[in-house]
């Protein structure tokens, strides 16, 4: 019996070692190419299987349905196709086709060999991108882990609703929950275990853990998540019935009854879909009006009343962001591009301050968004000089503050987590990339951290300087222990240790450079955010407003 284990583990490490090699999923059989990790490592790329019906025809603004088996062997080397949007190299183009529930996996082990795994949920604010962002995972696969990433439905067709059961919305969100389901069902045959799942995603792809964290649709299907500047109390969650009208308006759809309007969508073409939803921002693309909702079954409730209470998914939790999340915004408008959008702030700030900081269904929109300015600047007329303390506020706002919130909470219930901030400067920030930005100075932007995690051969050479590839080294060695075990400091290799937040310590944090250190967040600045009458502070701290409520 011995003799027979020793023979069957020795074909096994034999085939891997192939140019390609065949594994059995439960749809069917399908064919890996090796590739290599930047370290000389060989790994294997399954791409583009379909984890879901194509979401066409009488299954679009449907509920994903299991893909079905096929006959044969499948080709895995097929580049996944992106779901529909607006191009980012053609202006005015759509990339990408309604059939696009597929997902990649990426296995140094291609058999069974229990290898913890990840899931990578793609940014793109809900409106782009997809599970071949990056290019290439050869940084992340340097280490003992299968990776998963997966495709999921976008903008109008993935989260357009009418506020109702007619069309609830998230179907974005569902499909990523079937890719999940897809992993629990598949991944032993890829060399992963099904019970070490870490889902993990930057900005849209944080939120979207974080909402897998609060659903019960989700329970079960991963053990630990990290949350990569994004979480749940970012999400646009105000605009569901409305986004729907505005699209039917664009759309020149007859009557606004749901029936109606869902009757509408389905008979309008792709193209016209990705065109409408990008038609309804007020200002510089804000607000996002077509993006994830409460709806009663996935979203039980608002998440900040999920997370308060603790009514969500115990799993171990790393959140976190980078220092200079603004420049998200900031890079853009400090540009030629950004120039009009720039005048109009400060010709009309009290209209488009709040749309700036989300807070235009507030009650009091325009008193909020001058007391976060002038607690920043001088004044409410943004020049140059202004751009660190603008690029502060939209970080603040959006990112540090609803992190710091999340981690707090969390900490009373969750097992263990652990806040970080990365402060690494690169040599070329990820917002770079997409915009001509004036700004000069030195940023650690939105988006730098994937930078550490995949590459971008077509736009961005990989990380050579030494600092950077020290500072990826410990990012990705964070990141994959906490993968394998829930601890990222789990031995002293690293030469410190990553405490967790508690209750009686919610503001520590790891600050990310080449010699990481623990950090405590401005507690005063926290209170300032935490103290400001929005809903999502009502709602996490009542407390705070007793008085209001009494009058």
């Amino acid at each position: 019996m011995l003799a027979v284990t020793i023979v069957t583990a020795m074909v096994a490490v034999a085939a891997a070692e192939q140019a390609t090699v065949q594994v059995t999923l439960q749809q069917g059989a399908i064919t890996g190419s090796r590739e290599e990790a930047i370290n000389g490592r060989m790994y294997y790329s399954f791409k583009s299987i379909p984890y879901a019906k194509p979401p066409v025809g009488p299954l679009r603004f449907k509920k994903p349905e299991p893909a079905d088996p096929w006959s044969g062997v499948r080709n895995g080397s097929l580049p996944i196709p992106k779901c529909p949007q607006l191009s980012s190299r053609v202006p005015g183009a759509i990339d990408g086709q309604e059939d696009c529930l597929y997902l990649n996996v990426y296995t140094p082990k291609p058999y069974e060999s229990n290898l913890p795994v990840m899931v990578y949920i793609h940014g793109g604010a809900f409106l782009v991108s997809s599970a071949g962002e990056g290019g290439s995972p050869a940084p992340l696969m340097q280490k003992d882990i299968v990776l998963v990433t997966m495709n999921y439905r976008l903008g109008a067709l993935g989260f357009l609703s009418t506020g109702d059961d007619v069309l609830p919305g998230n179907l974005g969100l569902l499909d990523q929950t079937m890719a999940l389901q897809w992993v629990q069902d598949n991944i032993r045959s890829l060399g992963g275990d099904p019970n070490q799942v870490t889902i993990f995603g930057a900005s849209a792809g944080g939120i979207s853990a974080h909402l897998h964290i609060l659903s019960p649709f989700s329970r079960g299907l991963f053990k630990r998540a990290i949350l990569q500047s994004g979480t749940a109390l970012l999400a646009s969650l105000e605009f569901s019935r409305e986004g729907a009208i505005s699209v039917s308006k664009t759309l020149k759809c007859h009557g606004e009854q749901s029936q109606q309007l869902l009757t509408c969508f389905k008979k309008a073409t792709v193209k016209d879909l990705v065109y409408a939803q990008y038609s309804l921002g007020k200002w510089y693309g804000l607000p996002l009006t077509v993006a994830p909702r409460v709806d009663g079954s996935f979203l039980p409730n608002h998440p900040a009343i999920l997370i308060r209470s603790g009514h969500y998914n115990n799993v171990d939790m790393i959140i976190g962001t980078v220092q200079d999340e603004g420049n998200l915004v900031t890079a853009g408008l400090f540009s030629k591009a950004g120039e009009e959008a720039l005048q109009q702030l400060n010709d009309n700030f009290n209209k488009v301050g709040p749309i700036l900081l989300g807070v235009t269904k507030e009650e009091n929109p325009v008193y909020l968004a001058r007391r976060v300015f002038l607690r920043y600047m001088s004044d409410l007329n943004v020049t140059m000089d202004d751009e660190p303390a603008l690029t502060r506020i939209i970080g603040n706002q959006g990112f540090q503050v609803h992190g710091a919130q999340s981690a707090g909470f969390h900490a009373r219930r969750t097992s263990r987590v652990f806040m970080y901030e990365v402060h690494h400067h690169l040599e070329q920030s990820f917002m770079t990339l997409f915009t001509n930005t004036s700004i000069e100075r030195q940023m650690a932007g939105h988006g730098d951290d994937i930078l550490y995690m995949f590459q971008f051969p077509e736009f961005l050479e990989p990380l050579h300087r030494p600092q950077d590839l020290h500072v990826q080294e410990t990012f990705l060695t964070l990141w994959t222990n906490f993968a394998s075990t829930g601890n990222p400091t789990i031995n002293g290799d690293l030469g410190f240790r990553w405490a967790p937040v508690t209750p009686s310590d919610p503001l520590r944090y790891l600050s990310i450079t080449t010699t990481p250190t623990m950090q405590q967040a401005d507690r005063s600045l926290l209170n300032f955010w935490n103290c400001l009458p929005t809903k999502t502070t009502k709602l996490l701290y009542p407390e705070l407003f007793l008085q209001d409520a009494e009058e």
